[in-house]
């Protein structure tokens, strides 16, 4: 009752109110918005005991009980920077590098984090680093090639590039020039480790290659001219394959043509024989051996129409394919041209 009456007295009174001027303290606090990241005691009582709690499930070795403690307790938490500090080392023993990462990068960008924190922090993202990660050093023979890797979908580096936090184990690194050659090596990236990765491209299609002149000539029109000559690339022999194999085929339908006939021939005679045979048992015999012959003359005949057609086929698209070559008759002229020379010619 003292200690209640002392209160009470050291209280200031105020002078008495009317009823309107009771109401305009309630509008306004009704009306300013609360202020942001304002905690209830309730609030931070709660996220303590959270807290507590993971503290205790991590040094039991409940790493899982204790980080999702963590979680639920670091919105509401006095020290957000080392309840956040404690998730990523939870991530870290639960060997999730990636979101380590994520979780130790997002500290840095928080205001007001003790310098000692941060150098944790650093520490952290070294060891994470070190252990579950490795680097590549690529290089290209090819002008403003693109570097993927298959462990980083998504992303693209130009070539040279120094590739960073790449996960440690068997991957892939690929490339693609501006004209569209690719290049591909696969490797076994050690943590910790940083690759050397040389990606050869294949040389770029081959023009048409000129020899030096041999000698010099009067041209058609009068003016100087100097005799030249293109070397042609060698023609493809895939026309010629596909002509051989259609004549091969066609060959092997007119066989089967005539060992239908073969069987025809073979049947008229069971036949002829069937219907002499005086013997019951012989004319069974015989008509089913003329029945046979003619459905195996029936089948070689189908088969030989059909390999008659393919061939026949693949012999006209061989000569279509072989017409389309281009010439091998390359011969060119040198002929004025402006303030220099031109060709003159096919190839």
């Amino acid at each position: 009752m003292r200690a209640a009456g002392s209160h009470m007295a050291s209280e200031t009174m105020e002078p008495p109110r009317t009823p309107w001027r009771r109401c305009v303290p309630l509008l306004l606090a009704l009306m300013l918005p609360a202020p942001v990241g304002a905690q209830t005691p309730a609030e931070r009582a709660e996220s303590e005991r959270l807290i507590a709690q993971a503290v205790v499930h991590y040094r039991a070795g409940r790493v899982a009980e204790a980080l999702a403690k963590f979680r639920a307790g670091e919105p509401h938490a006095a020290d957000r920077a080392g309840v956040r500090y404690n998730i990523g080392r939870c991530l870290q023993a639960l060997e999730r590098p990636k979101s380590a990462l994520e979780v130790f990068e997002s500290i840095r960008d928080m205001a007001g984090v003790r310098p000692d924190l941060l150098a944790r922090v650093d520490q952290r993202i070294a060891e994470v680093e070190e252990r579950w990660f490795g680097a590549l050093a690529v290089s290209c023979d090819g002008a403003g090639a693109e570097v993927r890797v298959t462990s980083m979908p998504g992303r693209t580096w130009p070539c040279p590039a120094t590739v960073t936090r790449v996960a440690a184990g068997l991957l892939t690194v690929s490339g693609v020039t501006v004209d569209g050659r690719t290049a591909r090596r696969s490797v076994r990236l050690a943590p910790g480790e940083v690759a050397p990765i040389e990606l050869a491209f294949p040389p770029p299609p081959s023009s048409a290659r000129v020899n030096p002149p041999e000698r010099a000539e009067r041209p058609p029109d009068g003016g100087p001219g100097i005799a030249g000559y293109i070397e042609p690339t060698s023609p493809s022999a895939a026309p010629l394959v596909m002509m051989i194999a259609g004549g091969l085929v066609a060959v092997g339908g007119g066989i089967s043509l005539g060992i239908a006939s073969a069987q025809f021939d073979d049947a008229s005679a069971l036949h002829t024989d069937y219907e002499a045979a005086t013997a019951p048992g012989d004319a069974e015999r015989l008509r089913g051996q003329a029945e046979d012959a003619l459905d195996s003359g029936e089948t070689a005949r189908v088969l030989g129409y059909g390999l008659i057609g393919v061939g026949g086929a693949a012999l006209i698209a061989g000569v279509i394919w072989a017409a389309g070559q281009p010439s091998t008759d390359t011969a060119v002229r040198w002929v004025p041209a402006g303030n220099g020379v031109a060709l003159r010619g096919a190839w």
